[in-house]
């Protein structure tokens, strides 16, 4: 029996070794087709992206938070009497942040003050003897008046007193009388016309007078003005909400007019400047939705819109624009500043971004086919 079975056992060896040598192989290649179709997939799925949205998407990394940061100054000068805040802290609107000493400027307010009270009393008694010199006026007009009735009638008798001497009905002794009464006329007219136009000659000089008096009167209240306003600046109040940044002062410290002291960062009003290139911005408009993830944030994507597009690229308003009138030219793609306002989502992500900060910003352009 086993010289029977010893020549099928090669055989069945020969005819086995084939199978299984091929298994390794039709492993192999099931392995290969599988990764193919997955990577066929895959670059269909990534096409099929990129010819829907991602042919459509403009993106940038040249893109900044910013905020409209106001530095406040002194506006006055004096020594800093005390600073009711720190820095990095977060402030109201109408919160006090510095105050000068206020000891010299409440000195000149009142000064001026008395300054504008002897003005006004001066006024007052100028108008007084202007009221004064009114009456006389009237009442050099009033003797004129009747200076002027008594020589219309001293004339009146020498003419017929002088008629009647010829007709013999009157004496001479008559007409001499007559015309000294005349003559006596015309002096009170001549006298009194003398006095009315010196009384109003007075008035006006007085007139002129109060011209001064009023322009003194509104010298004084400017001055006052000036004190007040003077006096208003000592106190440093914060003009909306913010955070207080860069304090450059300390309690004590004397300051002049213009001196910085402290800077507020308005981060609820914060806002993107992203710098597309001019040939990316060909389809953007106000209002388009765009996304921007910050470093700062870990990754956290956060939504925006477009505000809108300055007016010119950002090399127009550089201290010295390019001249490329030259006989040696490289054409530079220049770009142009987008304002993206931040929508803050629910997560409260936004106000933890800050000023000068980069982000990067994509806009989906296909918005302006919907």
């Amino acid at each position: 029996m086993s010289a029977e079975k010893s020549p099928a056992d090669p055989a069945q060896r020969e005819e086995r070794a084939p199978s299984g040598q091929s298994r390794p192989g039709a492993k192999r290649r099931t392995i290969f087709k599988v990764i193919g179709l997955a990577v066929l997939v895959v670059a269909a799925w990534l096409g099929y992206e990129w010819w829907t949205v991602g042919r459509f998407v403009e993106s940038t990394d040249d893109a900044y938070v910013r905020a409209d940061i106001i530095t406040y100054s002194a506006e006055v000068s004096g020594s800093v009497q005390s600073i009711p805040i720190e820095d990095n802290r977060p402030v109201k609107k109408g919160d006090l942040l510095v105050r000068i000493d206020d000891t010299a400027y409440l000195a000149k307010q009142d000064q001026a003050k008395a300054g504008l009270a002897s003005a006004e009393a001066a006024l007052a008694n100028l108008d007084e003897q202007i009221g004064l010199q009114h009456t006389q006026v009237m009442s050099a007009e009033a003797d004129l008046s009747s200076a002027k009735a008594q020589l219309t009638f001293a004339r009146a008798n020498a003419e017929r007193g002088r008629r009647l001497l010829a007709k013999g009905s009157a004496t001479r002794v008559t007409v001499e009388q007559n015309d000294m009464n005349l003559e006596a006329a015309e002096a009170a007219f001549n006298k009194a016309s003398a006095a009315l136009k010196l009384a109003k000659g007075q008035f006006d000089v007085l007139a002129s007078q109060r011209q001064q008096r009023l322009a003194s009167v509104s010298d004084a209240q400017a001055t006052l003005k000036l004190a007040k306003n003077d006096l208003a600046h000592v106190e440093i109040r914060a003009g909306y909400d913010g955070v207080i940044g860069n304090r450059g002062i300390d309690q004590g410290e004397y300051v002049t007019t213009g001196t910085r002291l402290l800077s507020l960062v308005p981060l609820q009003d914060i806002y993107v400047e992203a710098n597309f290139k001019e040939t990316q911005v060909r389809h953007f408009r106000e209002g388009m939705k765009v996304s921007v993830s910050a470093d700062m944030l870990g990754g956290i994507e956060l939504k925006g819109h477009i505000d809108s597009l300055s007016p010119a690229t950002g090399s127009e308003f550089a201290l010295m624009a390019p001249q490329n009138a030259t006989g040696n030219f490289t054409k530079i793609v220049q770009r142009i500043p987008v304002k993206i306002l931040i929508d803050t989502p629910d997560t409260g992500e936004a106000p933890a971004l800050r000023p000068g900060t980069s982000v990067v910003v994509e806009v989906d352009t296909h918005q302006d086919e919907d």
